[in-house]
């Protein structure tokens, strides 16, 4: 993991959701939302199709997730999977099409239910 990853806790990313200024993205693979629920509002991109999501033009990413595509400059895009280690992946994939400025919650969803955060059951 890249040390300029901005990294965020479970309160950054309870307050985020909460005041409705941040966008969560979900790399797991879509059964693994099923089976466990998500971060409420979380958008689920998987880690294989993150890279070409992102490359979408910003009318196909908003008609395929329901949400404006994140610009290179916004810094209020929180990354997670289950343990951190697809997220991570996911953020350095990102880097190359110019978005530096993504969050990594290192601890994701495994810590997200430690701390008894919500879930959005599916």
């Amino acid at each position: 993991m890249g040390q300029q990853n901005s990294g965020v806790t479970f309160d950054d990313v309870k307050a985020g959701i909460e005041n409705k200024n941040v966008t969560v993205i979900d790399v797991r693979n879509p059964e693994e939302l099923t089976n466990t629920g998500k971060i409420p509002g979380a958008i689920n991109i998987p880690l294989p199709s993150i890279k070409s999501a992102f490359e979408l033009s910003d009318s196909e990413f908003k008609e395929r997730f329901g949400i404006n595509k994140p610009t290179t400059e916004d810094n209020s895009v929180i990354v997670h999977c289950l343990a951190g280690k697809r997220a991570a992946s996911a953020i350095e994939s990102l880097k190359g099409l110019g978005y530096l400025n993504l969050k990594l919650y290192s601890g994701s969803f495994s810590d997200w239910q430690k701390n008894n955060g919500p879930i959005e059951k599916l």
